[in-house]
């Protein structure tokens, strides 16, 4: 996902694909976005996702994250 869908999809089902943590396009709900600098000085962007099965947040980077 891009940083610029990112106001379109709050509170909206997205999919997380994570080959290390065995996730293949799970269903989440995006209920944030936080915006870090690394020691670089390079900007990303954090996704915070809640799982829809599970009363729990999982933050991972905004690339990992597709849209429907």
């Amino acid at each position: 996902m891009e940083p610029k869908g990112i106001r379109k999809r709050l509170n909206t089902t997205v999919y997380l694909t994570d080959k290390l943590n065995g996730l293949d396009r799970a269903a989440f709900t995006l209920t944030g976005c936080t915006i870090r600098k690394n020691a670089l000085g390079e900007v990303f962007y954090m996704a915070e996702l809640k799982d829809l099965k599970a009363n729990s947040v999982l933050v991972v980077r905004l690339e990992k994250v597709e849209a429907e």
